[in-house]
């Protein structure tokens, strides 16, 4: 019985942070005066992120990042990869934008964004 506990302890932390319904972001679609915007596969922008991931979601994340927001999202610019780097360059912009600053993109945080053709 404890087993089965600390088993669906573990289910609930590494839950998707968006809820069960929101998907995780793994590319980029373009978007008419938008640009560069993270996606699902089939187009969809209503989707997460969180540090650890690498996909050209978080690519574009990193575009608007360094691009809109001058961060500094690590030593190569924008790779790919949800680091420590991006983490604190997206609490940052929560920050400035005044919604929770938790260091993950989803819904709220992709409704106040600039991405990469909005501010160049």
């Amino acid at each position: 019985m404890l087993a089965v506990a600390v088993v669906l302890a573990g289910l609930l932390v590494t839950a998707a942070p968006a809820g069960a319904a929101t998907p995780q972001c793994t590319t980029w679609t373009t978007i008419s005066g938008e640009g560069y915007v993270p996606s699902t596969s089939s187009g969809e922008t209503n989707c997460w992120m969180l540090r650890g991931n690498y996909s050209w979601g978080v690519w574009a994340l990193q575009m608007a990042l360094v691009n809109c927001y001058h961060q500094y999202v690590g030593p190569n610019g924008p790779d790919s990869d949800f680091g420590g780097n991006t983490f604190n360059a997206l609490v940052n912009v929560q920050r400035a934008h005044g919604i929770k600053a938790d260091g993950g993109y989803g819904p709220q945080t992709r409704s106040v964004l600039k991405f990469y053709w909005d501010c160049v």
